[in-house]
């Protein structure tokens, strides 16, 4: 039986097995791409084990390489869609909404797309705090991105017809991108 470093027994671990998370990052400059993609793979250049959220989430990088996302109202490129988990960003939040995609259909899509809204955790800076009897310190202080968490099929607009969306042909999923500046 494993123990627990603080000395808490039992300890139990869960394992997923076959698990595929798909990331999706862009960023205008293709050297910053070059970067993360040379790097995803290279374990000798991390501080620790790469993880999803809290460090016992261990993961393990099998592939990465560009992927051509293209905006599309077609069925046949969403089809699967409901099959994956997706953190659907609220419009303001989105990328791409006014330049690619239409913000009034993004709008109406994250009305009726069905799934909790949730803050979602991206990137924090680090701040002095008050930590409270007259102690300060450096805490991060996160910046929080209104979504959706989803795994619904992409709904009709009021018109009766999809949304045009980001979609990954290749495995015929919505895409919805967040904008973290």
């Amino acid at each position: 039986m494993a123990e627990h470093p603080g000395g808490q027994s039992p300890v139990t671990f869960e394992v997923l097995n076959e698990v595929t998370v798909w990331i999706y990052v862009y960023h205008p400059k293709a050297a910053v791409l070059e970067a993360i993609e040379h790097n995803c793979c290279r374990s000798e250049k991390w501080f620790s084990h790469l993880h999803l959220g809290r460090s016992e989430d261990w993961a393990a990088v099998e592939a990465v390489g560009p992927v051509e996302l293209e905006v599309s109202s077609r069925a046949a490129d969403m089809s699967e869609t409901s099959r994956c988990f997706q953190w659907m960003p609220e419009r303001r939040s989105a990328f791409g909404v006014g330049e690619y995609i239409s913000g009034q259909e993004y709008g109406e899509l994250y009305r009726k797309v069905q799934g909790p809204a949730m803050l979602v955790t991206s990137v924090y800076e680090l701040v002095e705090a008050h930590l409270g009897w007259g102690r300060t310190g450096v805490i991060r202080n996160f910046r929080r991105v209104p979504a959706r968490l989803t795994d619904s099929p992409v709904p009709f607009l009021d018109s009766f017809r999809l949304p045009a969306l980001f979609a990954d042909q290749e495995n015929r999923t919505a895409v919805y991108l967040a904008r973290i500046d």
